[in-house]
C-alpha cells in the first residue's frame, strides 16, 4: 500500500470512506432515475441490508425519499435522467447493513 495515498486524499479534503460513499450515492441515484428496480433490489445491489436502511441514507443525503427522487428524475420531458436531483452535500450515512 502506498503510504502517500491517504495524504493525497486528505489534500483534497476527502477520505477513502467518503469517496466510497460518494460512489454509492451516485450509483443509487442513477439506478433510481434510470431503472424500474424496486428499492429492495437497489438496496441489495448497493450493499445495504434492506430498503429501510437505503431510505434512511437517501433521506440523509438528499432530504427526500428514494421514490420522490425517482419521480423527479422521470418528470415531463426527461427521457432518462436529470442531473442535480440531490443537491445536499453527502453527509455521514448509515453503514451498509445497518
Amino acid at each position: 500500500m502506498d503510504p502517500q495515498g491517504p495524504g493525497r486524499l486528505d489534500e483534497h479534503g476527502t477520505t477513502w470512506s467518503g469517496e466510497a460513499e460518494a460512489l454509492r450515492r451516485t450509483r443509487i441515484t442513477r439506478l433510481l432515475r434510470t431503472t424500474d428496480l424496486t428499492i429492495d433490489a437497489i438496496a441489495a445491489r448497493t450493499g445495504y441490508a434492506d430498503a429501510r436502511a437505503l431510505r434512511r441514507a437517501v433521506r440523509r443525503w438528499c432530504g427526500n425519499t428514494p421514490d420522490a427522487l425517482r419521480r423527479a428524475g422521470r418528470g415531463p420531458g426527461a427521457p432518462g435522467a436529470r442531473p442535480g436531483l440531490c443537491h445536499r452535500p453527502p453527509g455521514p450515512g448509515p453503514e451498509p447493513g445497518g
